[in-house]
């Protein structure tokens, strides 16, 4: 190989270094947008965990036959729970929302 054909696998090689850098640079940005959408987006995702426990609570409480008649109501609510619990973990978030006077998100009211 020739000096010539050596600077061409060089810059070849550089060329895959710079797009792939700049791919991971876009998805960075990416995953910063969707950290900042869970941590601060309608007091953040602790907040729709605790919200979603609280609707789940309210139906037990104050519907509870309709959670017996439908009783995939309370899959629906634990599928979500799921996710936002899943999404928490993938994302390495921090709860911002504890602090308050009772513990935040509230322990599952489940079965």
């Amino acid at each position: 190989m020739n000096d010539y054909e050596g600077l061409l696998k060089e810059y070849g090689e550089l060329q895959e270094i710079v797009t792939s850098m700049s791919v991971d640079g876009r998805n960075y940005r990416h995953l910063q947008r969707v950290i900042q959408v869970c941590e601060a987006s309608s007091r953040g995702i602790f907040k729709r965990i605790d919200e979603n426990r609280e609707l789940l609570e309210f139906l037990q409480k104050e519907a509870p036959a309709l959670l017996e008649r439908c009783s995939w109501i309370t899959g629906w609510i634990a599928g979500n729970d799921h996710f936002f619990n899943d999404l928490v973990h993938a994302l390495g978030s921090e709860n911002t929302f504890s602090g308050l006077q009772r513990m935040h998100p509230r322990p599952w009211p489940g079965k």
